[in-house]
């Protein structure tokens, strides 16, 4: 039988637990964040980006509009050659802001899981270089109509993420009118606002 009896620092017991195959460190517990995707308010448009990044060769981004119903109004897919992950993310964001211009819409809630992104709105010197006039224009158009920025955890921007991946993957441009059949999945998972658990 063997007593461990309290001891005053894990240096002096570090030889026993290692003796006995195991970590003086105590195991933190588990934390879990629920996340579920929320429709906009009524008259409202809200779109979700997101960039998807391997390698510069393998990079694209890509959106979806949905209304307070939840309902599908477009999406957005494209390749993109660009060096970074964040860079996709940019890109997204100021696509979906002139798709939301075009179709003059007057309340827009963009959602990104990209926090930087986020941050870009609220501090806009922060933005690389090689973005920050893109960026202006998009601060200027925004401008134009109500609007409000929020981040997401990636866990409830599947949708999106489908948007993005499939511009990686393929060339050029695509704007969807019908709702692609093949992201059915998470589609319905955010109409049912289903909840998904981010564990750090």
């Amino acid at each position: 039988m063997c007593y461990l009896a309290p001891c005053g620092s894990i240096g002096t017991a570090a030889p026993v637990y290692s003796l006995l195959g195991v970590s003086p460190l105590r195991a933190r517990a588990p934390k879990f964040t629920p996340v579920v995707w929320e429709s906009p308010p009524p008259g409202w448009i809200k779109a979700n980006t997101d960039g998807s990044f391997s390698d510069p060769a393998r990079a694209g981004f890509g959106g979806v509009f949905r209304d307070s119903d939840g309902l599908f109004l477009g999406g957005i897919s494209y390749n993109a050659a660009v060096p970074s992950a964040i860079d996709a993310e940019v890109l997204a964001v100021i696509e979906a802001v002139e798709v939301a211009m075009v179709r003059r819409w007057t309340h827009v809630w963009l959602e990104t899981d990209s926090a930087l992104v986020v941050r870009y709105f609220n501090k806009p010197d922060l933005i690389p270089w090689r973005w920050r006039i893109p960026w202006m224009n998009c601060l200027y158009k925004i401008s134009h109509f109500t609007f409000r920025i929020s981040h997401i955890f990636r866990e409830g921007n599947a949708l999106a993420d489908k948007f993005a991946r499939y511009g990686a993957l393929n060339m050029g441009a695509v704007w969807w009118r019908k709702f692609p059949t093949s992201f059915l999945l998470e589609y319905a998972r955010d109409l049912a606002s289903r909840v998904t658990f981010r564990f750090s």
